[in-house]
């Protein structure tokens, strides 16, 4: 992990998402329409996980939820468990973002997309009803998003709204340099990392805040085996 002047970057994600930054203007919209074009999510360069920063959940290929996640789950196939979706948070829901560019519904699909914005592949079949509501279609079965919710969707021409291969390709090459870098001792200018039976600690409180300094802090499967806390304390 990388430490920069009380800046943790960090793989476990919680990043949120502004609505605002992901949809391009230039694109015409009919202010009527209840699904709008999608266009290739953009971000800022210096995001230190580039797309993925900013959801809690980033699948190559499946991911199955089966509780509440509170949004940001990009997907190429995703798989909706009981009781899993945006957990209606207020205001802080207008945030949330799912993408998935296929659905599975063969274990049931129990998602709760209230007030997300819901980006949808060109693939997926949609219906609409009364010109009020949107269903996503699977077969016998009809899904409905709920009529709070922002929903867009990727046309022919658009091209995906995130390219999981290129995504990947960055995130492998990141890690890769990462794991590279000399892993400090565990006291490194202010920044203590404590390990005990039940928790792991990132202490950066003594941190001195004038100093620039980079750190890497390398962690590894055993390290996290069985700790009951992850804790970073700024």
């Amino acid at each position: 992990m990388k430490l920069r002047t009380k800046r943790l970057f960090a793989t476990l994600l919680t990043g949120v998402l502004a609505t605002s930054m992901l949809f391009n203007d230039a694109v015409p919209v009919q202010a009527d329409s209840l699904i709008k074009p999608a266009t290739p999510y953009v971000y800022n360069t210096s995001d230190p996980l580039f797309a993925a920063t900013h959801f809690h959940f980033f699948a190559k290929e499946y991911a199955e939820i089966k509780t509440h996640c509170h949004g940001n789950v990009a997907a190429k196939e995703f798989s909706a468990g009981s009781n899993s979706g945006s957990d209606k948070i207020g205001a802080a829901v207008k945030s949330e973002i799912f993408y998935f560019q296929k659905i599975d519904t063969s274990k049931g699909f129990n998602a709760n997309f209230a007030g997300a914005t819901v980006v949808l592949g060109k693939d997926i079949t949609t219906s609409t009803m009364n010109n009020a509501e949107v269903y996503l279609e699977t077969g016998s079965n009809k899904i409905k998003i709920e009529p709070n919710s922002t929903i867009y969707q990727e046309t022919e021409t658009s091209g995906r709204f995130i390219d999981f291969e290129t995504e990947f390709e960055k995130l492998e090459k990141l890690s890769v340099g990462l794991a590279g870098q000399p892993s400090i001792d565990d006291m490194f200018t202010g920044v203590t990392v404590k390990k005990d039976a039940s928790n792991y600690t990132i202490d950066l409180a003594n941190q001195d805040p004038t100093v620039a300094q980079t750190a890497y802090i390398h962690i590894n499967a055993n390290d996290m085996a069985g700790i009951n806390d992850f804790k970073i304390i700024n």
